[in-house]
């Protein structure tokens, strides 16, 4: 059997307590209320959808309660132990479908309703997501990208959402703490990242322009908004918690301003919508 991908065990680490330290923070839910407002957007409330990176399931369950049947895939064990608790716990643990998704590798994605290697998904999804990171973890998204183009129903949309290349929330927190090697992390060329349950994980930081070519001629761009424009970095989110009124203004602010100008290039993370070839 082969071994583990060496992201796998820290990403195992961290399921416990990524809700503690993300999701349940103020920062966390004003994020996710953007991210959530995006989905709505562009993705129908029925059908099969996909989610690329599922982790503790805050997204799938959303998007079950919303009356859609979502395949919820990741890496990691425990996120997917995580996930399925999560649904199951509001009520929709029969509208969500937990599976191994390794995202350099999707073409070994196995579900109930088929498998991706011999077509068995091809067509198979109206619509698909990726939040908060996973992408970062891939070296090379090409082949993800050739298997959206198989899996999406014409006309049907994905909503990518990796961190950005340029965050000026990095300059100006990490500079603030004289820490100026973190502050240009993502401009490194070989990034690599803290993960919360312990151990250090090898990043990309995708432009626009690179994601669109990786994602390939069959999928258009169709929207980039920033997340995370006013809105600080997860290691200020303790800041958030103490000015809460001036980061729901923020927050507020952000709704209208993040596809505007350099907003979807100077943010913490961008929100990519690319539309299936009709």
């Amino acid at each position: 059997m082969p071994a583990a991908p060496p992201h796998v065990a820290p990403f195992d680490a961290a399921a416990e307590g990524y809700d503690a330290a993300f999701s349940d923070r103020l920062l966390g839910r004003l994020l996710r209320g953007l991210l959530h407002e995006t989905l709505d957007r562009h993705l129908p409330r029925q059908g099969r959808l996909l989610e690329l990176g599922c982790g503790t399931g805050v997204d799938a369950t959303f998007m079950a309660r919303r009356g859609a049947n979502v395949v919820a895939g990741d890496l990691s064990a425990e996120m997917l132990a995580a996930t399925r608790t999560r649904a199951e716990a509001a009520g929709v643990g029969d509208r969500v479908e937990a599976v191994r998704l390794d995202l350099a590798r999707p073409l070994e994605l196995r579900t109930s309703h088929g498998d991706a290697a011999d077509g068995g998904l091809d067509r198979s999804f109206d619509g698909a997501w990726s939040a908060f990171g996973p992408l970062n973890c891939v070296a090379d998204r090409r082949a993800l990208g050739a298997a959206l183009q198989r899996w999406l129903e014409p006309g049907a949309r994905v909503v990518l959402v990796p961190m950005a290349r340029f965050a000026p929330w990095d300059w100006l927190w990490y500079g603030a703490h004289l820490r100026p090697g973190a502050a240009v992390r993502r401009l490194r060329r070989y990034p690599r990242a803290d993960l919360p349950g312990g151990g250090r994980l090898p990043l990309t930081y995708p432009t626009l322009r690179q994601l669109d070519a990786e994602m390939g001629p069959g999928l258009r761009r169709v929207e980039a908004r920033g997340l995370g424009v006013l809105l600080p970095i997860s290691e200020a989110a303790g800041l958030v918690e103490r000015l809460p009124r001036l980061f729901e203004a923020a927050a507020a602010i952000e709704r209208g301003l993040a596809g505007r100008g350099l907003s979807p290039h100077l943010c913490d993370h961008v929100a990519v919508v690319y539309e299936r070839d009709r």
